[in-house]
């Protein structure tokens, strides 16, 4: 919360990017780092916090709708949003078999 200037209701925190704000202090660097341990002890799965904000979102995208979830991600533009949108196979094909000329 140190380096989080001003008092916002977004759901994650911004972390300082090391290519344009850095912290010195260990605390700070480290506070994520036990809970990471602690969560990749319950699923082998997870990677990083990243992961966990891409699923949020993705869910946003499938319940909410893009504009929802891009006023709720914090984005500015909408195409940053539509980066999380999913594209399963299923719903390629459906489309290619709708929407090809040939087939």
């Amino acid at each position: 919360m140190e380096y989080q200037t001003k008092e916002s209701e977004k759901l994650f925190l911004p972390l300082p990017a090391i290519s344009y704000k850095t912290t010195n202090k260990e605390m700070n660097r480290n506070v994520f780092t036990p809970l990471s341990a602690q969560i990749k002890s319950i699923d082998k799965q997870f990677l990083n916090f990243q992961q966990i904000r891409a699923s949020v979102i993705t869910f946003w995208i499938k319940t909410l709708g893009l504009r929802k979830a891009q006023y709720l991600a914090g984005h500015r533009c909408i195409c940053t949003t539509e980066k999380y949108v999913a594209k399963d196979l299923e719903n390629l094909i459906d489309d290619i078999n709708k929407l090809h000329p040939f087939l």
